[in-house]
């Protein structure tokens, strides 16, 4: 049988001068330590035949931060070490010793001791520059694996609770005129505490997903993002006879579906904590030196001040799941939206005057 003729990848020179010979020279230690050392020369060289006229001491930095950068702290202290040695033999032929030795030996150290300086902390933000890199790696896949398990393990709770629910509508619809009005009670409840568990799932997942990157932002008309959170609140709306107006609103970069979701939070709660008034909302956005202030107005029940800050924490309640349903994810999961943004939302609110919320989104 014969054999398949062997395949032969053509790479052009252009890429494989810029890839392959650069990583070579990038991870090579000695071809940098040689490098260094002949840019320690030149700069020597030029300095002498110009009768160090030019002030390049400064030149002699770049081998340094190369062999510190790549090679390592010690690297980075000899490197310094022959850069003062070469200079001082350019001043030393050019007479400055002869004139000045205090000056020529006070310049001579006072370099050195810089040199040193700038290669240690040089060392140091590679050091700190490595742990934060591995520190980014391992919250990236900490998040990861946290997202994953966070769909597994809502895809696991929600097959036994779809089975729950189906079955006790059927119990319901098959046999409630065989219980008595307490197993109906016990029923009702059941099936409530399944719904508001399925809700909850759903939330948390919403939650666990706003700002993980997968959604890229683009540029949204804050408008269409309010309109189209007006209609997935229509019945609420309309139920409670609400009155919801708005100023112009400006185009911003953000993630649209999680535009929409924080109009959707902070509209739904103003209509569901409402006062005995017709429920009053209004929109604004203000034009600030760095960025758009957003606001949400209305005439609801209010906040008490000690717990401004309370309210957008996960799971945090001021009532009672009898006087206002609810999971307590709403306004934790608008403060993870708006900081996933790169901004800022708080509150300012006085019991039974309502309350404003304000967002601010820098540009």
């Amino acid at each position: 049988m014969a054999l398949p003729e062997p395949t032969v990848k053509t790479v052009s020179p252009n890429r494989w001068l810029s890839g392959t010979r650069l990583s070579l020279f990038l991870h090579s230690r000695p071809i940098i330590a040689v490098a260094s050392l002949f840019l320690i020369a030149c700069v020597g060289f030029i300095d002498y035949h110009t009768g160090n006229e030019l002030t390049i001491s400064i030149f002699y930095l770049v081998p340094i931060f190369w062999g510190t950068w790549f090679i390592g702290r010690y690297a980075g202290i000899f490197l310094s070490i022959v850069s003062v040695v070469v200079e001082m033999w350019v001043l030393y032929k050019d007479g400055i010793f002869y004139s000045h030795p205090l000056i020529f030996y006070w310049n001579g150290f006072g370099k050195l001791g810089f040199f040193l300086i700038f290669a240690h902390l040089l060392n140091v933000r590679k050091r700190i520059d490595k742990e934060l890199r591995q520190t980014v790696q391992e919250l990236d896949r900490s998040n990861n694996d946290l997202e994953q398990f966070a769909s597994v393990a809502a895809h696991d709770l929600k097959a036994p609770l779809r089975t729950i629910s189906t079955y006790l509508q059927l119990l319901q619809q098959r046999y409630s005129d065989g219980l008595n009005s307490k197993a109906n009670e016990i029923v009702s409840t059941v099936c409530a505490s399944a719904s508001r568990m399925h809700t909850l799932i759903n939330n948390l997942l919403s939650y666990s997903y706003v700002g993980n990157g997968c959604k890229p932002s683009q540029s949204v008309h804050s408008a269409d993002a309010l309109n189209k959170a007006l209609e997935n609140l229509k019945s609420a709306i309309d139920e409670n006879g609400a009155q919801i107006t708005s100023d112009p609103l400006p185009d911003v970069m953000v993630v649209e579906s999680e535009w929409i979701q924080l109009f959707q939070n902070l509209i739904g709660n103003a209509v569901k904590f409402r006062s005995q008034k017709t429920p009053r909302i209004h929109i604004s956005a203000t034009r600030e030196e760095r960025g758009w202030l957003f606001s949400v107005k209305d005439n609801g029940v209010g906040i008490e001040r000690q717990y401004t800050d309370r309210i957008f924490e996960i799971f945090e309640r001021l009532h009672t799941e009898e006087e206002y349903p609810g999971t307590g994810i709403g306004l934790a999961l608008c403060k993870k939206i708006v900081e996933s943004h790169g901004g800022k939302i708080w509150v300012e609110s006085n019991p039974g005057e309502g309350s404003i919320f304000y967002f601010y989104l820098p540009v």
